[in-house]
């Protein structure tokens, strides 16, 4: 009681305490982003920075941002204990804005108001029942001189119906004021909106690309913890639903971005409609204890810039639509930095037909579409011209044709990808 109406009804105590917690909050906030630490790490000059951050900075100059002492990405080491300190810094915070709100909104008086009248009938009650229970049951004089005093039996009777009909109504306010209490306990828990139902765990095939050996153990050990999630080297294209990549960070204008590397992986990621997110995705969960929305964590671009083929591909592919490239044809015409095998598999995953040659050999595909022909030399490009001259819709192009149609989803010009090499 004392707590509730002498401190939390005090505006003075809850400006100080406001007072202090903006304090902290001021110490607990990353020098680059002003904002709460997110998963901060250390540079060897004690300076604490969020992940992100700091790694951006690192990469435009190797020193720390605050006292610019030489700090490099080797000599980042996680700070555990400041984690801990900013998620119990988050809850206090929470506490007290909800806190703030029940004196502000009145919720908190009406609750203390009732706290009061329930200690006040209870306690005369109990006096009550205590004298009832002196007069009835503690009194000197026999049990025979009792029953003489009422014959029938009545007074005594009526005595104890009071007491029973008092102890119920005592009860029963207890039970209220029990009930009032717990309220208090939880900060006014009847005016709180409740939180979700926690999801049932969904079922997570996770592939990587870029990734380091020490983030390879935390990703199994965050599968491992979190359950129903497998982690392959390999790429299945009928297995995998999330593709983690360690980004680069590419300046964009004024600012630095994620940026995923162009890998055969990240493309048949896109073509098969999984999510393509980057490795803070593994660590934001590890952190809330849950996998958490990929959306966030989502890479839409890549060296060449803008790619949203990973998000339009994922949402053609939940909407049950055909890969971007059925009805078309793709030729090997030629020498590939890319290679025939991971070639063929690649156009074999956009839903494009595949021949093997241009030349006439093999097997001819008849298509309502465009024909490709792919080659990346120069001079072998000039023979398959020769080869296709007269024939309709047929172009011959280079390699990163496929790879920037695949990026972002849709046919590319093909005059802009003449074969140069």
């Amino acid at each position: 009681k004392s707590l509730w109406s002498g401190q939390l009804q005090s505006a003075a105590v809850a400006m100080e305490l406001g007072t202090a917690l903006s304090r902290l909050l001021k110490e607990l906030e990353c020098p680059i982003c002003l904002s709460t630490f997110d998963d901060p790490y250390a540079v060897p000059c004690q300076h604490n920075f969020c992940r992100t951050c700091i790694m951006k900075a690192l990469a435009v100059k190797t020193a720390c941002p605050e006292c610019h002492t030489p700090a490099t990405m080797r000599g980042l080491a996680r700070n555990h204990k400041l984690s801990n300190v900013v998620a119990a810094f988050t809850s206090v915070q929470i506490c007290f804005q909800h806190s703030r709100h029940l004196f502000d909104t009145g919720h908190l008086d009406a609750v203390v108001q009732q706290h009061d009248e329930a200690l006040t009938q209870v306690a005369q009650l109990q006096q009550r029942a205590a004298k009832r229970g002196r007069g009835t049951f503690t009194s000197k004089r026999p049990a025979k001189r009792m029953r003489l005093q009422s014959p029938s039996g009545q007074l005594a009777s009526a005595s104890s119906n009071k007491v029973s009909s008092d102890m119920m109504e005592l009860d029963s306010l207890s039970q209220n004021l029990s009930v009032s209490e717990s309220v208090e306990e939880k900060s006014g828990a009847a005016t709180r909106i409740p939180s979700p139902a926690t999801p049932p765990p969904r079922e997570i095939t996770i592939c990587y690309s870029q990734i380091e050996g020490h983030q390879i153990d935390t990703m199994r050990q965050v599968g491992n913890t979190l359950g129903s999630t497998t982690v392959l080297k390999t790429f299945v294209a009928e297995r995998v639903t999330h593709l983690v990549i360690a980004t680069v960070s590419m300046q964009n204008n004024s600012s630095f971005v994620a940026t995923a590397p162009r890998t055969i992986k990240y493309f048949s990621a896109i073509l098969t409609g999984c999510w393509v997110v980057s490795y803070d995705w593994v660590l934001k969960s590890e952190r809330e204890g849950q996998w958490v929305d990929e959306k966030p964590f989502e890479l839409c671009r890549d060296t060449t810039g803008e790619a949203p083929g990973a998000r339009l591909s994922r949402l053609r592919v939940a909407a049950g639509g055909a890969p971007f490239l059925v009805g078309h044809c793709i030729v090997l015409g030629g020498r590939l930095k890319l290679g025939s095998g991971q070639f063929r598999k690649l156009v074999l995953l956009t839903g494009a037909k595949y021949q093997a040659t241009a030349t006439g050999k093999g097997k001819q595909h008849a298509v309502k579409g465009n024909t490709y022909v792919v080659c990346d030399s120069k001079d072998e490009a000039s023979k398959v011209r020769a080869f296709t001259l007269g024939r309709p819709r047929v172009y011959v192009v280079h390699s990163n044709w496929l790879l920037d149609s695949i990026s972002r989803y849709s046919v590319q010009d093909p005059v802009q990808y003449a074969p140069l090499g």
